[in-house]
Protein backbone atom coordinates (compact mmCIF):
# COMPACT_ATOMS: atom_id res chain seq x y z
CA UNK A 1 0.00 0.00 0.00
CA UNK A 2 1.12 3.55 -0.65
CA UNK A 3 2.53 5.48 2.29
CA UNK A 4 -0.27 6.83 4.50
CA UNK A 5 0.05 8.98 7.61
CA UNK A 6 -2.65 9.32 10.26
CA UNK A 7 -2.48 11.96 12.99
CA UNK A 8 -4.26 12.79 16.24
CA UNK A 9 -3.66 15.23 19.10
CA UNK A 10 -2.48 15.06 22.67
CA UNK A 11 -5.01 15.97 25.41
CA UNK A 12 -5.75 19.64 25.98
CA UNK A 13 -7.73 21.97 28.26
CA UNK A 14 -6.83 19.83 31.28
CA UNK A 15 -8.45 16.66 29.92
CA UNK A 16 -6.86 13.29 30.52
CA UNK A 17 -7.44 11.90 27.05
CA UNK A 18 -8.04 13.11 23.52
CA UNK A 19 -10.43 10.96 21.51
CA UNK A 20 -8.68 11.96 18.29
CA UNK A 21 -5.56 10.05 19.30
CA UNK A 22 -7.54 6.93 20.17
CA UNK A 23 -9.33 7.07 16.80
CA UNK A 24 -6.12 7.88 14.90
CA UNK A 25 -4.37 4.90 16.47
CA UNK A 26 -7.26 2.58 15.56
CA UNK A 27 -7.46 4.02 12.05
CA UNK A 28 -3.75 3.64 11.36
CA UNK A 29 -3.67 0.07 12.66
CA UNK A 30 -6.57 -0.91 10.40
CA UNK A 31 -4.56 -0.18 7.23
CA UNK A 32 -0.99 -0.59 8.55
CA UNK A 33 -0.35 3.16 8.25
CA UNK A 34 2.07 5.37 10.15
CA UNK A 35 0.62 7.37 13.05
CA UNK A 36 1.94 10.40 14.94
CA UNK A 37 0.55 12.44 17.81
CA UNK A 38 0.64 16.20 17.33
CA UNK A 39 1.24 18.53 20.30
CA UNK A 40 -1.41 21.13 21.05
CA UNK A 41 1.08 23.91 20.45
CA UNK A 42 0.89 26.79 18.02
CA UNK A 43 3.08 26.10 14.99
CA UNK A 44 3.61 22.41 15.80
CA UNK A 45 1.41 21.02 12.98
CA UNK A 46 3.38 22.98 10.39
CA UNK A 47 6.75 21.98 11.80
CA UNK A 48 6.01 18.29 12.24
CA UNK A 49 4.01 17.70 9.07
CA UNK A 50 6.41 19.60 6.85
CA UNK A 51 9.34 17.60 8.21
CA UNK A 52 7.44 14.33 7.92
CA UNK A 53 6.60 15.00 4.27
CA UNK A 54 10.19 15.99 3.54
CA UNK A 55 11.49 12.71 4.97
CA UNK A 56 8.82 10.15 4.05
CA UNK A 57 6.78 11.56 1.13
CA UNK A 58 3.34 10.18 2.08
CA UNK A 59 0.66 9.89 -0.57
CA UNK A 60 -2.20 10.54 1.86
CA UNK A 61 -2.56 12.16 5.30
CA UNK A 62 -5.71 11.73 7.37
CA UNK A 63 -5.83 13.96 10.45
CA UNK A 64 -8.19 13.70 13.41
CA UNK A 65 -9.10 16.25 16.06
CA UNK A 66 -11.48 16.30 19.00
CA UNK A 67 -14.58 18.41 18.37
CA UNK A 68 -18.16 18.63 19.57
CA UNK A 69 -20.20 15.81 21.08
CA UNK A 70 -22.77 15.34 18.32
CA UNK A 71 -20.77 12.98 16.04
CA UNK A 72 -18.03 13.16 13.44
CA UNK A 73 -17.42 16.28 11.35
CA UNK A 74 -15.71 16.27 7.96
CA UNK A 75 -14.05 19.68 7.71
CA UNK A 76 -14.51 21.35 4.33
CA UNK A 77 -12.67 24.63 4.90
CA UNK A 78 -9.62 26.02 6.69
CA UNK A 79 -9.36 29.75 7.35
CA UNK A 80 -6.05 31.51 7.71
CA UNK A 81 -6.74 32.74 11.22
CA UNK A 82 -6.04 31.80 14.81
CA UNK A 83 -8.11 32.23 17.93
CA UNK A 84 -6.53 34.34 20.64
CA UNK A 85 -6.26 31.27 22.82
CA UNK A 86 -3.29 29.79 24.69
CA UNK A 87 -1.97 26.40 23.69
CA UNK A 88 -0.90 23.61 26.05
CA UNK A 89 2.23 25.54 26.98
CA UNK A 90 0.11 28.53 28.02
CA UNK A 91 1.39 30.53 25.04
CA UNK A 92 -0.99 32.59 22.87
CA UNK A 93 -0.50 32.58 19.08
CA UNK A 94 2.42 34.69 17.85
CA UNK A 95 0.27 36.06 15.03
CA UNK A 96 -3.42 36.29 14.18
CA UNK A 97 -2.88 34.25 11.00
CA UNK A 98 -1.45 30.80 10.35
CA UNK A 99 0.56 32.01 7.36
CA UNK A 100 0.79 35.80 6.87
CA UNK A 101 1.76 35.19 3.23
CA UNK A 102 -0.91 32.58 2.57
CA UNK A 103 -4.45 32.81 1.15
CA UNK A 104 -7.35 33.77 3.40
CA UNK A 105 -8.81 30.26 3.13
CA UNK A 106 -8.09 26.86 1.71
CA UNK A 107 -10.98 24.63 0.70
CA UNK A 108 -10.72 20.92 1.44
CA UNK A 109 -9.57 19.03 -1.64
CA UNK A 110 -10.74 15.54 -0.65
CA UNK A 111 -14.10 14.37 -2.10
CA UNK A 112 -15.87 14.74 1.24
CA UNK A 113 -19.41 14.46 -0.11
CA UNK A 114 -18.62 10.97 -1.33
CA UNK A 115 -16.93 10.06 1.92
CA UNK A 116 -19.79 11.49 3.96
CA UNK A 117 -22.38 9.49 2.01
CA UNK A 118 -20.51 6.25 2.59
CA UNK A 119 -20.08 6.87 6.32
CA UNK A 120 -23.73 7.82 6.76
CA UNK A 121 -24.77 4.69 4.87
CA UNK A 122 -22.97 2.74 7.59
CA UNK A 123 -24.96 4.69 10.23
CA UNK A 124 -22.10 6.68 11.73
CA UNK A 125 -23.60 9.94 13.07
CA UNK A 126 -22.01 13.10 11.75
CA UNK A 127 -22.05 15.92 9.23
CA UNK A 128 -20.05 18.10 6.89
CA UNK A 129 -18.67 21.23 8.56
CA UNK A 130 -17.27 24.57 7.39
CA UNK A 131 -15.92 25.62 10.79
CA UNK A 132 -12.74 23.87 11.92
CA UNK A 133 -12.65 25.92 15.13
CA UNK A 134 -9.76 28.39 14.79
CA UNK A 135 -7.45 26.38 17.05
CA UNK A 136 -4.87 23.70 16.19
CA UNK A 137 -7.36 21.66 14.14
CA UNK A 138 -7.90 24.56 11.76
CA UNK A 139 -4.17 25.13 11.59
CA UNK A 140 -3.57 21.47 10.76
CA UNK A 141 -6.04 21.43 7.87
CA UNK A 142 -4.68 24.72 6.52
CA UNK A 143 -1.12 23.38 6.63
CA UNK A 144 -2.12 20.04 5.08
CA UNK A 145 -3.83 21.69 2.12
CA UNK A 146 -0.78 23.91 1.62
CA UNK A 147 1.52 20.90 1.67
CA UNK A 148 -0.69 19.10 -0.82
CA UNK A 149 -0.38 22.07 -3.17
CA UNK A 150 3.40 22.12 -3.00
CA UNK A 151 4.40 18.46 -2.49
CA UNK A 152 3.92 16.32 -5.59
CA UNK A 153 3.99 13.09 -3.59
CA UNK A 154 1.09 14.17 -1.35
CA UNK A 155 -2.13 13.64 -3.28
CA UNK A 156 -4.84 13.43 -0.61
CA UNK A 157 -5.43 15.11 2.74
CA UNK A 158 -8.47 15.31 5.01
CA UNK A 159 -9.34 16.49 8.50
CA UNK A 160 -12.04 14.89 10.65
CA UNK A 161 -13.34 15.90 14.07
CA UNK A 162 -14.56 13.16 16.39
CA UNK A 163 -16.61 13.58 19.57
CA UNK A 164 -14.89 13.50 22.97
CA UNK A 165 -15.14 10.48 25.22
CA UNK A 166 -17.44 10.70 28.21
CA UNK A 167 -15.85 7.66 29.79
CA UNK A 168 -12.28 6.44 30.34
CA UNK A 169 -9.93 5.43 27.55
CA UNK A 170 -10.93 2.04 26.12
CA UNK A 171 -8.31 -0.67 26.45
CA UNK A 172 -9.18 -2.55 23.26
CA UNK A 173 -11.03 -2.32 19.97
CA UNK A 174 -14.00 -4.11 21.50
CA UNK A 175 -14.27 -1.65 24.37
CA UNK A 176 -14.16 1.21 21.86
CA UNK A 177 -17.07 -0.25 19.91
CA UNK A 178 -19.85 1.87 21.38
CA UNK A 179 -19.05 4.61 23.87
CA UNK A 180 -21.50 7.29 24.83
CA UNK A 181 -20.29 10.82 24.09
CA UNK A 182 -20.81 13.86 26.30
CA UNK A 183 -24.03 14.56 24.40
CA UNK A 184 -25.37 11.08 25.07
CA UNK A 185 -24.81 10.04 21.44
CA UNK A 186 -23.71 6.44 20.97
CA UNK A 187 -20.62 6.66 18.77
CA UNK A 188 -18.77 3.59 17.53
CA UNK A 189 -15.20 4.93 17.67
CA UNK A 190 -13.43 1.75 16.60
CA UNK A 191 -15.93 1.01 13.84
CA UNK A 192 -15.79 4.60 12.62
CA UNK A 193 -11.99 4.53 12.48
CA UNK A 194 -11.98 1.38 10.37
CA UNK A 195 -14.78 2.58 8.09
CA UNK A 196 -13.20 5.99 7.58
CA UNK A 197 -9.89 4.48 6.54
CA UNK A 198 -11.43 1.84 4.27
CA UNK A 199 -13.45 4.47 2.48
CA UNK A 200 -10.54 6.92 2.26
CA UNK A 201 -8.14 4.32 0.88
CA UNK A 202 -10.75 3.20 -1.65
CA UNK A 203 -11.19 6.79 -2.82
CA UNK A 204 -7.42 7.20 -3.04
CA UNK A 205 -7.00 4.04 -5.09
CA UNK A 206 -10.02 4.57 -7.33
CA UNK A 207 -9.45 7.51 -9.71
CA UNK A 208 -13.14 7.49 -10.66
CA UNK A 209 -13.90 8.66 -7.13
CA UNK A 210 -12.05 11.87 -7.87
CA UNK A 211 -13.98 12.89 -10.98
CA UNK A 212 -14.17 16.65 -11.12
CA UNK A 213 -11.51 17.14 -8.48
CA UNK A 214 -8.55 19.26 -9.48
CA UNK A 215 -5.11 19.44 -7.99
CA UNK A 216 -4.10 23.06 -7.81
CA UNK A 217 -0.39 23.49 -7.06
CA UNK A 218 0.75 26.78 -5.68
CA UNK A 219 3.76 27.90 -3.73
CA UNK A 220 3.50 27.38 0.02
CA UNK A 221 5.88 28.96 2.48
CA UNK A 222 4.88 27.80 5.96
CA UNK A 223 5.38 30.19 8.82
CA UNK A 224 6.49 29.43 11.74
CA UNK A 225 -15.25 26.16 20.69
CA UNK A 226 -13.52 23.03 21.87
CA UNK A 227 -11.55 21.87 18.93
CA UNK A 228 -7.92 20.75 19.03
Amino acid sequence: MDHILVTGFEPFDGRRINASWIVASRAAASVNAHCIRLPVRWGAPQQMLQEYCRRYHPRMIIAFGEGGPEGFRLETLARNQRQDRPDNTGTPPASATIDPAGPARRDASFPLQRLFARLKAQEHPGRLSNDAGGFLCEETLYVLEGLRESDRALEHVAFIHVPPFETAVPDSHDQAADIETTAGVSFNYAGFARALMRCSVDIMENPASLTGASRQRTSFAPKGLDNA
